[in-house]
């Protein structure tokens, strides 16, 4: 399992359960001191993870924080998911249309343009299909119970207006066919230089 920017209760879970199985990976492993933590940059680590390597790929709230192409970020995180897996991610969706700024704004700006100071990009509910939807096969509209039955959501305390609608809530669930970019067909080396696979990785985890 790749667990990006790892939340502490979920990642404690998690490597009970899958042991060395469970890869925690952010870009500032610094902030995990209660987790062995790899250091993982999407704009430039994002093309070296082996193909169909992860059974389970989860993410909350990231993409708005990376100043890359998040179409290719996010190609390559599915690319490394087995056939079988899920790709489980949580984006920001809000009113309105998809907007981006890499350059140096100030907090207060990026918190009214992106929802937080340090958001770069947001999603918007208005053009989602023409966004995020060129990437993934998304509904034409969010309903969580479709996914995860109602009683199970109310045992865990999930709002109804979390449920349906696209929101700052939205959960996508994608399987290894929801993705609608392919590469050319040409064989690439894309585990040449896998980070996954080096002796130094190696020391802390088997390949999961």
């Amino acid at each position: 399992m790749l667990h990006l920017a790892p939340e502490i209760r979920l990642a404690q879970y998690f490597r009970s359960v899958l042991g060395a199985g469970y890869h925690p990976v952010d870009i500032a492993p610094e902030r995990y001191p209660w987790e062995v933590v790899r250091r993982f940059d999407l704009a430039t680590d994002a093309e070296s993870l082996a193909t169909r390597s992860y059974d389970i790929i989860l993410h909350s709230h990231v993409m708005e924080h990376i100043r890359c192409n998040v179409t290719a970020a996010l190609f390559h995180l599915h690319r490394a998911l087995t056939t079988d897996g899920y790709h489980i991610f949580c984006i920001p969706i809000y009113p309105g249309t998809y907007a981006a700024d890499f350059g140096d704004i100030s907090r207060d700006r990026a918190t009214k343009e992106f929802g937080q100071h340090d958001h770069v990009r947001r999603f918007g509910s208005d053009d989602l299909q023409f966004t995020l939807g060129m990437i993934f096969k998304l509904p034409l509209l969010y309903d969580l119970t479709h996914q995860v039955p109602a009683e199970d959501l109310d045992a865990c305390n999930i709002p109804n207006y979390a449920r349906k609608g696209w929101s700052v809530h939205s959960v996508l669930v994608m399987r290894k066919d929801d993705i609608r970019l392919y590469d050319s067909g040409v064989e690439h080396d894309w585990a040449g230089d896998n980070w996954s696979r080096n002796e130094d990785f190696g020391r802390h985890f088997d390949r999961g």
